[in-house]
């Protein structure tokens, strides 16, 4: 199921109804309305189909759409494919998604002309990636099911880059990381680093229950002892374990990799290390020194100086504290202050962090009474339907 929260993640316009072909420098670009016209259109080319999963909330989706409309090597990659444009929260993409067993946006999957999968991947890491990974589809476009029993009988590093990404987004980790593994196997000599991947993938697999905290930081280690992983790669990894992760998690995966992290910042003016050193000294203080005052005025000073009068803001740093136990009475007066200011379209979003707060401090029927009016605000969505639900419950789990 693909979801949407206010803490995560959003573009790409409706799908034409009719046959739209771009040329541009004599590349044609083919895009179909439906998947039937899809395979109509790549049987007269003799060439697969391309589904773009996107949505207008992805901003990830938005960033390829733009790239996609002025890179000429994007356009001459796509060229080779009949493309067709699935947007999830329409009618006709959500069976498609489904169909298709997207879970994350935006997710690309090639198809040949009898609909059988050829690859997948999800996300977007630029021009140069996309093409990379069309390309080699386009040229050796044999299915999965064909390319897995091939590489159990002639291992090849493409056939294992190929199943590692379309494991991975199948979110099928433990497959994805077998294959990353004989991948790192197979290049062992060769120029690129794969722990990034395979970290990336186990913190993954540990948030499903697939892997354990020790397999994850086995990975940790051969990435920072890696000398071909990028310094900001390795700080990333860290940081997103810290602001992913509740804390008891985050304490068990990454907390002896926050000062090496920050080590590797030391220095730095880049933007990306401005941008992650603030997390990874909340991490610290937090994690390190033990110092939870220190850690909530770290976050505090991470906001804009008028944070308090932000309900938006103020919200952040309640759910903060919420997920990691500091203070959770004062982030209880913070949010019901936030909660007499906020415009109305964002209520319901704060009432569902003043009901979390209220159920971990184990005032229950206060948390059924302040989510049932997020009900009553906003009555379609499912998500407040289940905490109501969840609340009541006495054996409801504490998040």
């Amino acid at each position: 199921m693909i979801t949407k929260t206010s803490r995560w993640l959003p573009f790409v316009a409706l799908l034409a109804p009719l046959l739209l072909v771009s040329c541009r420098n004599e590349v044609v670009v083919r895009h179909a309305a439906t998947l039937e016209e899809a395979r109509t259109m790549a049987e007269a080319e003799a060439m697969p189909i391309l589904l773009d999963f996107n949505a207008e909330w992805c901003s990830v989706c938005a960033a390829f759409a733009a790239d996609a409309a002025t890179s000429s090597a994007i356009q001459q990659a796509m060229s080779r494919a009949v493309t067709l444009d699935v947007d999830v929260e329409s009618a006709a993409g959500s069976v498609l998604a489904e169909r298709f067993a997207v879970e994350g946006l935006p997710t690309f999957v090639v198809l040949n002309l009898a609909e059988e999968e050829l690859a997948r991947w999800s996300g977007y890491a630029g021009a140069d990636d996309f093409v990379r990974r069309l390309d080699f589809v386009t040229s050796d476009p044999v299915t999965l099911a064909e390319r897995s029993v091939r590489f159990q009988e002639k291992p090849a590093l493409d056939d294992a880059l190929i199943l590692a990404k379309h494991h991975r987004a199948r979110q099928e980790w433990a497959e994805a990381d077998r294959y990353w593994q004989r991948a790192r196997e197979i290049d062992a000599d060769g120029s690129r680093a794969y722990e990034a991947e395979i970290v990336s993938t186990r913190l993954a697999g540990f948030d499903a229950g697939a892997f354990s905290p020790e397999d994850v930081k086995r990975e940790l280690i051969r990435l920072f002892d890696s000398d071909r992983v990028p310094a900001m790669e390795k700080a990333s990894l860290v940081a997103f374990i810290f602001d992913r992760f509740e804390r008891n998690e985050a304490h068990s995966l990454g907390s002896e990799f926050i000062d090496p992290a920050l080590a590797l910042l030391e220095g730095s003016n880049e933007e990306d290390a401005e941008n992650l050193r603030p997390g990874l000294e909340i991490a610290r203080a937090l994690h390190v020194e033990n110092d939870e005052e220190k850690a909530l005025l770290l976050v505090q000073r991470s906001f804009s100086d008028g944070w308090r009068d932000d309900p938006i803001e103020i919200n952040e740093i309640a759910w903060w504290s919420f997920e990691n136990d500091v203070r959770l009475e004062d982030a209880l007066a913070l949010i019901t202050r936030a909660l007499e200011i906020v415009e109305d379209a964002d209520r319901a979003m704060l009432l569902d962090t003043r009901a979390e707060i209220l159920f971990k401090l184990g005032r229950t029927e206060q948390a059924v009474e302040t989510i049932a009016e997020a009900v009553r605000l906003d009555p379609s969505n499912d998500y407040y339907q289940q905490q109501i639900v969840r609340f009541s419950s006495r054996d409801a789990p504490i998040l």
